[in-house]
């Protein structure tokens, strides 16, 4: 008599593009049409992202404030076997969003739960830093409260430190920060990171808040990483604007750098 062996499905952390659907990867995109359905945070937010990929699959709402009962049906559905991908708004899913109570749930049932990696605005970020730095330490979203006593609590720390910021607690957070000593810092804002209005600022707190505020810059949606100092790019390794007495000179560099290329 053959043994009946019962499988559960299958849950698959999509990351999706967090501004330019053309990043989404190939992978990502055969994974959430082989699925038997998707959950995301925010079905209506994520709309614009499947009809992109003509992805029409069954939707499950899933965010920090869900029920109980609704991460019990889920987990259900998983149970019959049948295989899930979760989204975020953008981003990689369980990075300063929800999602770790879906994933923690899955895999003790014994759940498969499988990461197909993509976007990330933090590392995004990190990537055009320049930092002199191999890591870093994610924040997140500020905290609402003991802001204050968080900077000050890191104040020693010797890696560069990544947060998240609205635009609407921007000009605070510069205040506070340099309120704390962190006026010096070198400082790098991404705003609106692989959108349309992409745009990067670069230098220390003090003059990237300056900067900001003189362009009226308030909206969207903003990533910050501030490092120490000793951490910022060498000014002596940035070569500037290129003179055409140069341009020679370049072009035989140009000549060596190539000379193993395939030909």
């Amino acid at each position: 008599m053959e043994e009946n062996i019962h499988k559960v499905g299958t849950l698959y952390v999509v990351a999706t593009p967090i501004g330019n659907l053309s990043d989404a990867s190939p992978r990502s995109i055969e994974v959430l049409k082989s699925v038997d359905f998707i959950i995301a945070e925010n079905p209506k937010i994520s709309q614009t992202f499947l009809k992109k990929f003509e992805i029409d699959k069954p939707i499950a709402e899933f965010h920090q404030h869900v029920s109980p009962f609704k991460l019990a049906e889920i987990m259900i559905e998983l149970a019959k076997g049948f295989s899930a991908a979760y989204i975020s708004d953008a981003g990689t899913p369980t990075i300063s969003d929800p999602g770790s109570r879906l994933v923690s749930a899955a895999a003790d049932m014994g759940c498969p739960v499988i990461g197909i990696p993509g976007p990330s605005a933090a590392t995004t970020l990190f990537s055009i830093s320049g930092v002199a730095s191999n890591r870093y330490y994610f924040l997140g979203f500020m905290p609402k409260r003991d802001y204050r006593k968080l900077l000050t609590d890191l104040k020693d720390f010797p890696d560069p430190i990544i947060f998240y910021e609205s635009p609407y607690r921007l000009y605070d957070s510069f205040e506070i920060l340099i309120e704390h000593g962190y006026g010096d810092y070198y400082c790098v804002v991404g705003r609106e990171l692989t959108k349309k209005f992409e745009t990067t600022y670069r230098g220390t707190v003090k003059s990237v808040r300056a900067l900001i505020y003189t362009k009226d810059e308030y909206r969207g949606e903003f990533t910050v990483l501030i490092a120490p100092p000793n951490l910022a790019p060498d000014p002596k390794m940035v070569i500037g604007p290129v003179k055409p007495s140069k341009v020679g000179a370049i072009h035989t560099w140009k000549k060596r750098l190539y000379k193993t290329s395939i030909k």
